[in-house]
């Protein structure tokens, strides 16, 4: 088998607070180049989406590329998708709301993944229309009558300075404030807030249906007709500078920031004036250099509370004050020991919670990396740790039950956090709150999910969990975690994992991802990583280049007896020698017992110290000792082997099995020196520079590294052709590197640029200056064809194709036809169809069936998805054979997104499950087969347009076999339902094929 785990390069907005629990026991490491912490991660997004001669990202072009998006048709080739996972983890959330009239229904929304809403509490979720218009939901609020508003758009939360000397954001931009009625069961943009890039908070009047305020990158804004209209009650000076919060107390003033002021309306947000002061000394409310935002006591409108963060994004101070604002004192400040928004770095713009103990006006929770409360008398304590019974860490809003003031939610960069003892202890509401931010995913050879997420970790989705889309954490790589990158698991050894963590720290696996730990040796520890290191594992089970070999030595075969009951002296037995075309020789067997010793002859007669027969043909034996043998009962015979015979040997990589031919007779004691087959290359891209080393699946000693290339820019995709030839790298400058002659790469020598004798060629084939090149896709039926992915808004080029990429020129020519000037950021071709090409997106997943095309007709291909940004696209595939019994299928395709999780589609598998018929012109896409409810418990429903006829339905595992199997009658033409009992299925995913005379479909199909 030949397989290669391919990566392209992802994005994401922000980082994890990182804790590093003990000294790496590696003594080397790459050096970091990017920065840590929110900003790093801010600029990495940054740089995959922003315009390269600009710095910024400009509204009109996004406003522009979703009007593209209008008239985009939808794809011929159908792509469904279902969901992979995780469904127990949470994503980045800043919006959540209870409704006050019937608290067990409420909703949540994540910052790219959409609007969530449960009718239990939190026990469980289910998206709102994923195809809304609008997936970053940044604050919701429920009316007086009941009525949901949501406000979207991150990018005031999240901005750095670029090196353009600007402040940027790299966030994902809204589209205003979205309604739904309390009688109405969708929402609808309101079109005179749609011009909003970013609503952080939304406040309603309890007394007043109509009357709203919200905080928007242009400053307060007031709505007196239910969001029909909206007014800015602030005049002059200021009154357009970015609202970082707006809050109503008890008793219905209203609290605003613009820019560093806080600014009040006692009546009712007619007028606002700045209760701030530039002096404000020791009562007074200062001006703040950043952030701020406001709580107050559920039933006393003079106690508010208000927290002030510095332009470095540290804690400035929180102020309380109890008459209403007219005085302010200091009750905490950034010290040593106290500051909820600083670990390694301080992100105190990016996460920011505040919320008044709903039982005690003298209480508070500040929530940032670390959540803290304060109570009068008592000071300061922190609320939480990092492990269970405790809370993620980034945290944007604090949010106490309407009815039960025991009961506490907090969200946060892990989802939804609820305590149910005033914030002592804390659990998770993730359940189907699918809104994981994935940079990058791999898959494993049992279609397991492997990936690294923004702010969550590494998780894999391997069916072992409570649903087959249960995620599980992977373990820190040298007690080292945080943001996760570039994940995958070994086809060849199963068991091995690879990961890592922003920056360049990647570690390997030996026990499935509980552990991790790093593999540089002391010259690899040169290279410099980045924010994300892309990384790509190539495995190969017949490489006829390896210069790796194992001894195969004759030996005789042996087999214990064990010892002699009491009077026994008659044995009957079976001797085998390890290799099944081994030839014995009669002559030389033999059974021993301390001193007594029986031989056999030519013929396989025994004599000596007893009697009996050996038939070398078969093994089989008879011994009669002619005395009670006291001591162990051995026998053995020697063999052969002819010129021509097939001996199975143990590789070097795992003991993998691998068979040989032997060119010579080989007798006892011989030995001959056979190539291993079995080969791995590890290739890391980093800044300035790339690296492989072929001992990465070898956890006997430290690899040895070899640096294949020194490149100009930042490596943000690495590829590998399906025959280990080439190395295709793509940078964050726009450049793209071919590396030629990878299968004689094996020494230093031969592979490491420094030896000044390279058996490779590194040469830069295309340059788009400036530009990101977000992935590259090798066609693997052919080396030739590749595809490359560029990033940055504000360009018209965006998917790039060669068909003679392994020529000493090759050329690339643009693909974009009628698509939209948007990020591509994944992309791979079909191995079942070389015409088809499939594309992640800013705005989903894009295909077209002729990639060959002067301008290739691009549909969108969302079905089950939504328009949210797709960083990989994996397909599934093999060289397998398939056997009598059971067909291999490969095909199906997984994509991770940036807020949605992961999400597979089986409709381009080549091969259909077992007994469903193999006429390949009658099969329809999967796409026209419906199931509902799927996933499914006990029963699912199928339904598809059918000619009249018997059908048979058959449901088969993923291993070919199958599980279920029922006859169904369509009684007439058009669209017809089946139910059936899917109760005795085992937890996992299944292909269901219905096939009849002149129709044929298949779906996935999860059951739970």
């Amino acid at each position: 088998m030949k397989k290669g785990l391919r990566f392209a390069l992802v994005g994401t907005v922000l980082t994890a607070a990182i804790t590093t629990l003990a000294p790496s026991s590696n003594d080397y490491e790459p050096r970091i180049q990017s920065e840590q912490g929110a900003a790093g991660a801010a600029a990495y997004l940054h740089s995959l989406r922003a315009n390269q001669v600009t710095g910024t990202i400009d509204q009109e072009d996004i406003s522009s590329a979703i009007q593209s998006l209008e008239n985009m048709p939808e794809s011929s080739i159908g792509l469904a998708w279902d969901e992979r996972g995780p469904d127990n983890r949470g994503g980045r959330t800043r919006g959540f709301a209870i409704n006050p009239q019937n608290p067990t229904e409420m909703y949540a929304g994540s910052v790219s993944g959409g609007l969530y809403f449960s009718n239990n509490a939190g026990l469980s979720w289910t998206e709102v229309n994923p195809e809304q218009e609008n997936l970053s939901v940044m604050s919701i609020a429920y009316s007086k009558d009941g009525d949901v508003y949501y406000g979207t758009g991150e990018g005031l939360y999240n901005t750095w300075t670029s090196g353009f000397g600007a402040s940027t954001s790299s966030g994902f931009p809204g589209a205003g404030v979205f309604k739904k009625g309390a009688n109405q069961t969708q929402f609808t943009q309101l079109s005179s807030a749609s011009n909003f890039a970013s609503i952080g908070a939304i406040v309603t009047d309890p007394t007043d249906n109509n009357k709203i305020f919200m905080a928007t990158n242009a400053g307060i804004r007031a709505s007196t007709d239910a969001g029909a209209s909206w007014s800015n009650p602030v005049t002059g000076v200021g009154a357009q500078a970015a609202c970082w919060d707006i809050h109503m107390d008890a008793g219905g003033n209203v609290w605003g920031t613009l820019g560093g002021r806080t600014m009040k309306s006692t009546d009712g947000g007619a007028t606002f004036s700045e209760i701030s002061k530039s002096s404000a000394g020791t009562t007074g409310l200062p001006r703040s250099g950043g952030r701020i935002m406001f709580a107050s006591a559920k039933n006393d409108p003079n106690t508010v509370y208000t927290v002030h963060i510095t332009s470095g994004n540290a804690l400035s101070g929180v102020y309380r004050t109890t008459d209403g604002g007219t005085t302010w004192s200091k009750i905490g400040q950034k010290s040593t020991y106290f500051d909820p928004f600083c670990s390694s770095q301080c992100q105190g713009e990016y996460d920011l919670a505040i919320g008044v103990d709903a039982s005690n006006k003298d209480r508070i929770i500040v929530g940032g990396i670390s959540v803290w409360s304060w109570q009068q008398g008592q000071g300061w304590n922190q609320v939480n740790g990092f492990g269970p019974f405790n809370i993620h860490a980034d945290n944007h809003d604090v949010v106490w039950h309407p009815t039960d003031s025991s009961k506490v939610y907090m969200v946060n960069d892990g989802g939804i956090y609820f305590s149910k003892d005033f914030g002592t202890t804390w659990q998770t509401l993730n359940k189907n709150y699918v809104t994981t931010q994935f940079y990058n995913i791999g898959i494993s050879s049992d279609r397991y999910v492997v990936g690294g997420t923004q702010d969550n970790g590494s998780w894999i989705m391997d069916g072992s969990g409570n649903t087959p889309n249960t995620g599980r954490s992977l373990g820190p790589v040298d007690n080292f975690s945080g943001d996760g990158g570039f994940s995958t698991i070994s086809w060849l050894v199963p068991k091995i994992y690879f990961t890592e963590y922003q920056g360049g720290r990647i570690g390997r696996s030996e026990n499935r991802g509980q552990s991790f730990s790093s593999f540089w040796d002391s010259r690899s520890s040169e290279a410099i990583g980045s924010w994300m290191t892309p990384f790509y594992l190539y495995e190969n089970s017949s490489d006829p280049m390896s210069t790796d070999s194992v001894q195969f030595k004759v030996t005789e075969a042996i087999r214990s007896l064990g010892f002699a009951n009491a009077g026994q002296d008659t044995f009957v037995g079976n001797i085998k020698p390890i290799q099944q075309s081994a030839i014995m020789d009669a002559s030389t067997f033999q059974v021993k017992s301390g001193t007594l010793v029986i031989s056999a002859d030519a013929s396989g007669n025994l004599t000596g110290d007893g009697t009996g027969n050996f038939d070398a043909s078969t093994g089989d034996f008879t011994v009669v000792f002619s005395s009670i043998p006291a001591a162990e009962i051995v026998a053995t015979v020697d063999v052969s082997y002819t010129a021509g015979s097939t001996v199975s040997l143990g590789s070097n990589t795992n003991g993998l099995p691998f068979n040989y031919t032997l060119p010579n007779n080989l007798g006892m004691g011989d030995s001959i020196i056979v190539q291993d087959p079995v080969s791995s290359m590890f290739i890391v891209g980093f800044s300035g520079s790339v690296w492989m080393t072929r001992g990465a699946l070898d956890f006997m000693d430290t690899p040895t590294w070899y640096k294949l290339a020194s490149i100009t820019g930042t490596a943000q995709a690495v590829e590998v052709s399906e025959d280990g030839n080439y190395a295709w790298i793509g940078t964050s400058n726009g450049r793209i590197y071919r590396i030629s002659g990878l299968q004689g790469a094996r020494s230093f020598k031969t592979a490491d640029l420094d030896s000044g004798q390279t058996a490779l060629d590194v040469d830069l084939v295309y340059s788009v200056i400036g530009r990101n090149v977000t992935s590259i896709a090798v066609d693997p039926n052919n080396n030739d064809r590749v595809l490359a992915t560029m990033g940055n808004y504000g360009n018209q080029n965006f998917v790039y194709y060669s068909s003679n990429a392994t020529s000493p020129n090759p050329n690339f020519t643009v693909k974009d036809g009628n698509l939209g000037n948007f990020p591509v950021y994944s992309a791979t071709f079909d191995k079942g169809n070389s015409a088809y090409a499939i594309i992640g997106t800013e705005y989903g997943i894009f295909s077209t069936t002729n990639i060959n095309a002067a301008a290739p007709s691009w549909g969108a291909d969302n079905s089950g998805l939504a328009r949210v940004p797709v960083f990989t696209l994996k397909q599934y595939r093999t060289d397998k054979s398939s056997s009598a019994d059971v067909d291999v299928m490969e095909g199906d395709i997984f994509a991770g997104t940036f807020g949605r999780g992961t999400f597979q589609t089986t409709t381009l598998m080549n091969t259909r499950p077992v007994s469903i018929a193999e006429n390949e012109d009658i099969e329809k896409p999967s796409s026209a087969l419906r199931l509902f409810p799927n996933p499914a418990e006990e029963k699912t429903t199928i339904e598809t347009d059918l000619s009249e006829g018997t059908y048979q339905i058959e449901v088969v595992d993923l291993n070919g076999r199958t599980v279920l199997s029922e006859k169904f009658e369509a009684r007439e033409s058009g669209k017809n339902q089946f139910t059936i009992n899917i109760s005795e299925l085992s937890n996992g995913m299944y292909i269901i094929g219905i096939q009849g005379k002149a129709d044929s479909y298949t779906r996935l199909m999860v059951a739970r």
